[in-house]
């Protein structure tokens, strides 16, 4: 949100996601979502 704030314009989300959780879990929500899309 301060990103696009200080852009005055959406702004990508990529670099902002999260890659590796406390959990060893990788891809972060980029993974949930093309998971979720392919079902």
């Amino acid at each position: 949100i301060k990103a696009c704030r200080e852009a005055m314009h959406p702004v990508s989300e990529e670099p902002y996601e999260v890659h590796h959780d406390i959990h060893g879990c990788s891809g972060g929500p980029r993974n949930g979502r093309l998971r979720a899309a392919a079902k």
